[in-house]
């Protein structure tokens, strides 16, 4: 499973760290220091997923469950550190008191449902990126995964977001419903309980990440009739789909992105640790 990408965070830096782990639910940890002097906002947009985020700031720290947006939307506007834990769809850390359609879009302090105030402390004053990754992860282990429902294994759930994976997004909500034997309306009772939202927004979600994914690997391209190849390659069947998609989860067009990604050296700052 390819990682859901937030690229603004990237932009948004001189140098972004990101560790992938691809095990427990979690995706890849990441790290970086927004820049004040930057004039490239940092923008949100939908991924599906769910994200630990520590502001790593002596006068204001704060460690927050952030739940996918649904919009894009600013955020972050604090130049400081930052150090986030991003896991796959419909796994997240959380207590019995809360499902996880109750964080997306939403933003969850972590010290208010978890014991977790040394783990907190060491992060936020720690600037050694390896140590923040494994505070956390031996936190995780020991305390959370353990115990945390949504990290259990549920064959169900891992065979619909897989099947919504490989067909980039463009499986239909009674194809679903016919491979597994339940109703639709089954089924979208179970994609709300399992991931926080519908399966036809998590399929347009997969759409959209899948061009991100597609532009970041081409942001050397010229030709703009290869964006049909790209509206094809991530799971569209015409181009004026995709840029409407990709207008609406990112404020801006595909060969608009293409220019920022390389007016700003994405690749430049992106480090893969």
């Amino acid at each position: 499973m390819h990682s859901m990408l937030q690229p603004y965070f990237v932009l948004s830096t001189e140098k972004y760290l990101k560790a992938i782990i691809n095990n427990y639910g979690i995706s890849h940890f990441y790290s970086f220091t927004k820049n004040a002097a930057t004039e490239q906002e940092i923008i949100a947009v939908p991924d599906g997923c769910i994200d630990i985020l520590f502001t790593c700031d002596e006068h204001h720290p704060i460690a927050e469950i952030c739940g996918s947006v649904l919009k894009p939307q600013n955020v972050l506007d604090q130049p400081t550190r930052y150090f986030g834990v991003r896991f796959y769809p419909g796994q997240c850390i959380l207590n019995r008191n809360l499902d996880i359609k109750d964080v997306i879009g939403n933003q969850i302090g972590l010290l208010d449902i978890f014991d977790a105030g040394s783990v907190f402390e060491t992060i936020i004053t720690n600037t050694d990126f390896n140590v923040q990754v494994s505070t956390f992860l031996n936190f995780y282990l020991k305390t959370v995964v353990k115990n945390d429902s949504c990290l259990k294994t549920d064959e169900l759930k891992g065979h619909l977001l897989s099947q919504i994976l490989k067909s980039k997004g463009q499986i239909k909500v009674k194809e679903l419903a016919s491979d597994v034997g339940y109703s639709e309306r089954t089924i979208n009772t179970k994609f709300m309980n399992y991931f926080g939202i519908s399966p036809k927004v998590l399929s347009k979600i997969v759409r959209f990440q899948n061009v991100l994914s597609e532009l970041n690997r081409s942001n050397t391209i010229k030709n703009p009739d290869s964006l049909i190849d790209i509206a094809y390659n991530a799971g569209y069947f015409d181009q004026s789909h995709m840029y409407k998609d990709f207008n609406e989860f990112s404020k801006t067009s595909p060969g608009h992105y293409l220019e920022i990604l390389k007016n700003n050296h994405y690749n430049d700052r992106l480090v893969v640790v």
